[in-house]
C-alpha cells in the first residue's frame, strides 16, 4: 500500500514542476450589492422597492442605480468577460433605447432619491438596450470587463452604473430589485495571473566551432529564448530571441577561438515570469593545423570541459614511461579501467610546456588500457592525462603525468661522461693499490738479492 502511495505521490510532484502553469478561467455570478429607483424632483426614497423602474410619463420621469460587489474576485485577476443582465417583469408605452453610464460619486440604498442623485458620467455610455413588450431576462451585449477591471484594482472607485431612457417617449419598465427573487446580475469571468516562472531543462551544447557554438534547452511553457555569455561568469554579452517557444536554440557567432566560454540560458513566459539557469563552460575549437603536406590536413582536438559527466568515473593511476626503439624516441602509457559500466573508450590529451593546452591524440577502446606515443621530440616535456567515454561525453582527467624526452645527444654526452667518470675513478682507486704494491713486494724483492750476493761473497 506505501509503495502505491509513494507512486502516487510522485506523480503528482512530477505534475506540479513540469505541466506549465496556466491561467485557467473561472466564473462567478454576483448578484447586485445595493440599488434604487431614483424620480426625478423627488425626495423619496425607493431603496426597499421590489422593482427598479425606469420611466418617462406626464408626471414625472424615472431612472435607477446598480451596484456590485467585486470583492470575491481575486486581488490580481485578469478580468475575460464581464456582462451585465436585468429581469424585466413588466413594460409599457413605445419602445426605447436604455444606455448605462458610470456612477462618479458615492450614494446609499437607504437615503438616495431623485432630489439626492449621485453624480453620473453621461459622457461614455458603456452599453445600450432596446426595451420592448416581451419581459424576461435582459442581457447586455456589450462586454463590461474594462470597467470591472478597474473596480477590481481600485474598490473605491466603484460607484455602480446608472440606467437611464431618455425623454423622448412616453414608457415605464420595470425590472426585479435586489429585494426580489430575480435582481440584477453580473456574470463575470476571470483568471489568475500566471506568477511561476518557466522549468529550464536539457541544457546542451553542440556544433562547437573555431568560432561559434549551439545552445539549446527545453521549457515547460512557451517562452522566450536568451543567451548570457562571455570569457568570465560577469557574462559580458547577451544573444537570442522574443519568440515564445517550448524548444530553445541560440545561435553563439564570431567568438575567439580555443577560448572557453561562461555562459546561462534565460526563458520568461507570457506572463513576464523570468527563469535563469546555473553558470555552464564550453571552449571553442583550436584553428585548423597545416601539415607540410598542403593536400594533409589535420584538426586540433583540444581538451573540451563542456563533454564532462561527473557521473562518468575517470581512469586511475596513469604511468608512463619513455624509451628508444629503433633509433626513435617513444612514451608509453598505462591505466586502470574506469568503474563506471558502459565506458565506450580512452581518449588520451596531450599538452607540451604549459600544462593547459591539452589537445586529443589517441582514443583506444574501452578493453584496452595503455597507449604509445611516437610522435614525441627530443628535449621537449609532455604532460599527458586520460578520460573515459560514454555517450559522447567524457569523465574528469586521471592523474597527470610528465616526461621529458632525452635524444641521441643527450645519451652520447651521457656516454662521454661515463668514460671520464670511469677514468678517473681507475686513478683514484686502482693507482694506490698497484702503488702499493709495487713498494711492498719489489722492496722484499730487492732484500733477498741483497742477502744473497753477500752469502757468495763469503
Amino acid at each position: 500500500m506505501r509503495k502505491y502511495i509513494s507512486f502516487i505521490i510522485s506523480i503528482i510532484l512530477t505534475l506540479y514542476i513540469f505541466i506549465p502553469t496556466e491561467a485557467k478561467a473561472q466564473a462567478l455570478e454576483i448578484s447586485s450589492l445595493s440599488d434604487a429607483t431614483v424620480v426625478s424632483e423627488s425626495s423619496e426614497n425607493f431603496g426597499n422597492a421590489v422593482s427598479l423602474i425606469c420611466s418617462n410619463t406626464q408626471d414625472s420621469s424615472s431612472s435607477f442605480l446598480v451596484r456590485f460587489d467585486l470583492s470575491s474576485i481575486p486581488s490580481g485577476a485578469v478580468i475575460e468577460s464581464a456582462q451585465l443582465s436585468l429581469n424585466q417583469t413588466n413594460a409599457e408605452g413605445d419602445t426605447v433605447v436604455m444606455s448605462v453610464y458610470r456612477v462618479s460619486s458615492s450614494w446609499n440604498e437607504a437615503t438616495v432619491s431623485g432630489a439626492a442623485k449621485p453624480a453620473v458620467d453621461t459622457s461614455v455610455s458603456y452599453s445600450a438596450m432596446s426595451l420592448n413588450s416581451t419581459n424576461g431576462t435582459k442581457l447586455f451585449s456589450a462586454d463590461f470587463s474594462d470597467v470591472v477591471a478597474r473596480w477590481t484594482q481600485n474598490p473605491d472607485q466603484n460607484f455602480g452604473f446608472y440606467f437611464d431612457a431618455g425623454s423622448d417617449s412616453s414608457y415605464t419598465y420595470e425590472f426585479g430589485s435586489s429585494e426580489s427573487a430575480n435582481g440584477p446580475s453580473l456574470s463575470v469571468s476571470y483568471s489568475l495571473a500566471d506568477s511561476m516562472p518557466p522549468v529550464i531543462q536539457d541544457i546542451s551544447v553542440s556544433s562547437v566551432t573555431e568560432s561559434g557554438a549551439r545552445i539549446t534547452w527545453e521549457t515547460n511553457e512557451l517562452s522566450t529564448s536568451y543567451v548570457e555569455y562571455g570569457e568570465t561568469d560577469q557574462y559580458d554579452m547577451i544573444f537570442g530571441d522574443d519568440g515564445f517557444v517550448l524548444v530553445h536554440t541560440v545561435e553563439l557567432t564570431t567568438l575567439k577561438s580555443n577560448t572557453t566560454y561562461h555562459y546561462r540560458v534565460k526563458s520568461a513566459d507570457e506572463s513576464g515570469n523570468e527563469a535563469v539557469s546555473f553558470d555552464r563552460t564550453f571552449q571553442t575549437l583550436a584553428l585548423e593545423q597545416e601539415e607540410d603536406n598542403e593536400e594533409a590536413e589535420t584538426t586540433v582536438k583540444p581538451k573540451n570541459d563542456a563533454l564532462i559527466e561527473e557521473s562518468i568515473s575517470p581512469p586511475a593511476n596513469l604511468t608512463i614511461k619513455s624509451s628508444r626503439e629503433y633509433g626513435e624516441n617513444i612514451v608509453t602509457l598505462e591505466w586502470e579501467k574506469s568503474e563506471t559500466e558502459g565506458v565506450e573508450a580512452y581518449r588520451v590529451y596531450r599538452s607540451e610546456e604549459d600544462r593547459i593546452s591539452y589537445i586529443l591524440i589517441g582514443e583506444v577502446g574501452s578493453d584496452i588500457t595503455n597507449f604509445t606515443d611516437e610522435s614525441v621530440e627530443e628535449g621537449t616535456t609532455y604532460f599527458y592525462v586520460v578520460r573515459a567515454v560514454l555517450d559522447d561525453s567524457e569523465s574528469r582527467d586521471s592523474n597527470e603525468e610528465v616526461v621529458t624526452i632525452y635524444g641521441s645527444e643527450i645519451e652520447a654526452e651521457a656516454n662521454g661522461m661515463s668514460f671520464w667518470r670511469g677514468f678517473i675513478i681507475f686513478n683514484i682507486v686502482f693507482v694506490p693499490i698497484f702503488g702499493i704494491w709495487y713498494f711492498v713486494f719489489k722492496r722484499k724483492g730487492k732484500k733477498k738479492g741483497k742477502k744473497k750476493k753477500k752469502k757468495r761473497n763469503l
